[in-house]
């Protein structure tokens, strides 16, 4: 008799585990899916974010070397850390090119420049933080149990996120 609850508490030990790995590596795989998703929405915004710095460059600044800096940076990023590296190039001359436009004489077009500059950088900001979001959570689904088996298991690790730098003043 005591084999038999032995034997039926190791089964019911095992069909708990199983049902707790699965469960967590099925919500890690979907943690896993949004963070992909908000990659690819990231990658929108930043390709629409990469279209106006040729205008940027073109309104005559001293910064358009930095822009177009800027610009080849992300030409030539392939790998996340490299497009996230970019990206940081990006924030840099921007902010460089608002600080010199800043001092000038507004005039129509470069205004125009400036406001399409403002909602092109909104909705990267957006895109960003829903990226930044979904990879923090997966990071805290990583560390909880029994996630953390499942994540050794199963191959999950860590994400990095955008280093958010201090945004643009426009």
């Amino acid at each position: 008799m005591k084999r038999l609850l032995y034997a039926g508490g190791m089964v019911a030990a095992a069909v708990w585990t199983w049902f707790a790995l699965s469960s967590a590596r099925d919500l890690l795989s979907s943690e896993r899916a949004a963070i992909e998703t908000a990659w690819v929405s990231a990658g929108e915004a930043l390709r629409i974010r990469s279209r106006i710095l040729p205008e940027l460059a073109a309104a005559g600044t001293a910064s358009a070397g930095s822009l177009r800096r800027a610009e080849e940076a992300l030409r030539t990023a392939k790998s996340r850390p490299e497009i996230r590296a970019a990206s940081t190039i990006v924030d840099d001359a921007v902010g460089e090119w608002l600080v010199e436009v800043e001092g000038e004489p507004d005039r129509p077009a470069r205004e125009k420049v400036k406001e399409r500059l403002r909602e092109v950088e909104i909705r990267f900001a957006s895109e960003r933080r829903k990226y930044n979001s979904a990879v923090q959570k997966y990071n805290v689904s990583l560390e909880l149990f029994p996630n953390n088996l499942a994540a050794r298991l199963f191959g999950f690790r860590r994400e990095d996120g955008y280093l958010i730098t201090e945004p643009p003043r426009h």
